[in-house]
Order: structure tokens, then C-alpha cells, then sequence
């Protein structure tokens, strides 16, 4: 499988869902048009930088720059900032579990930003939390492609089966 961008905020986006799931509601880039009544987690993407000498087989690594908004309902101040913390820190717990096996090699949070409105007794409050992403994109020549000879077909967590065998290319 190729690393990719798209396939790392797929990861991140399954990732905080799991973790997130009774708390808040996870999209990439934009918040939906039609969101829940759940504070909003947005993925987005900043800059990617690469390092490392492009002629290299060994590969190369990218450092993203990744950022998570989360909105949160608005409520009283102090019912607006505990949400926001708890949020901040599931959010941090679930890119750091070391149990989940992940697209990148390092994830470092960066900085977290706080944006406050108030109407009346109506506290709202966006926090957007940075992070750097790295991964690494190995050569084709270094990691070439296993052949896929036979194929295997299940449901989920059911046994596998054989349901198809290729003939085996040079």
C-alpha cells in the first residue's frame, strides 16, 4: 500500500472517530452540512515539508503540518472550556496510542489555539490543536511489489477463504 496523505488522514479520521465516538463528531477538511448536535472535530492539512536527499533509494521523509479544530457547543463558559479539555486531551490520547498501528513514524503536538465569542450567556469557543506528521514514502526499487498469487475473502473478524488462486508472474 502507497502512503500516502489521503490514506494518513483516513487513519487519523478512524482513529479519533473510535476514540471520540460518544463525545464528538469527526470529519475531514469541513465541517458537514448537516452536523449532530456533538461539539465538531475537523482534520485539516497545513503544509508538508520533505526532507532527506530526493536522489536517495532509500526514500524520503515528509513532515505534515496537521491541525484538528473542534467546536464546541455553545453552553455556559465553564461548561464550554471543560468540554473543550476533555476533548483536547482524547484527541491527544487517541494519535498517540502506541497500541494502533499507524501510517507515520512520529506525531508531535505543536501548539493549541483557543477562539471565544459570547452572546448574552451563550459561551461559544473553537480550539485548534497543531501537530507535526512525520512519515516516510520508500522508492519503488527499495520496497518493490509482492505478487498477489492467491486471494482470500471474509467478513469481518470471520475466518478467511480461498476464493481465488492467480498464476505466478515473473
Amino acid at each position: 500500500m502507497s502512503i500516502n496523505r489521503a490514506a494518513i488522514l483516513a487513519q487519523l479520521k478512524l482513529q479519533l472517530e473510535q476514540k471520540l465516538l460518544d463525545s464528538a463528531e469527526v470529519s475531514l477538511l469541513a465541517v458537514p452540512s448537516a452536523p449532530s448536535a456533538k461539539p465538531q472535530v475537523v482534520l485539516h492539512l497545513g503544509e508538508e515539508a520533505i526532507e532527506g536527499n530526493k536522489n536517495s533509494n532509500a526514500g524520503q521523509t515528509r513532515q505534515l503540518l496537521l491541525s484538528i479544530q473542534t467546536q464546541a457547543i455553545p453552553a455556559a463558559s465553564d461548561v464550554v472550556l471543560q468540554a473543550l479539555d476533555s476533548l483536547a486531551e482524547g484527541i491527544e490520547v487517541a494519535l498517540s496510542d502506541k497500541d494502533e498501528v499507524t501510517l507515520w513514524t512520529s506525531l508531535e503536538a505543536q501548539k493549541t489555539t483557543f477562539v471565544y465569542s459570547s452572546d448574552n450567556d451563550v459561551f461559544s469557543a473553537t480550539m485548534t490543536q497543531h501537530f507535526m506528521l512525520e512519515y516516510l514514502v520508500l522508492r519503488e526499487e527499495v520496497c518493490p511489489a509482492v505478487p498477489i498469487n492467491e486471494i482470500y475473502l471474509s467478513t469481518q473478524g470471520g475466518p478467511h477463504e480461498l476464493v481465488a488462486t492467480l498464476p505466478p508472474t515473473e
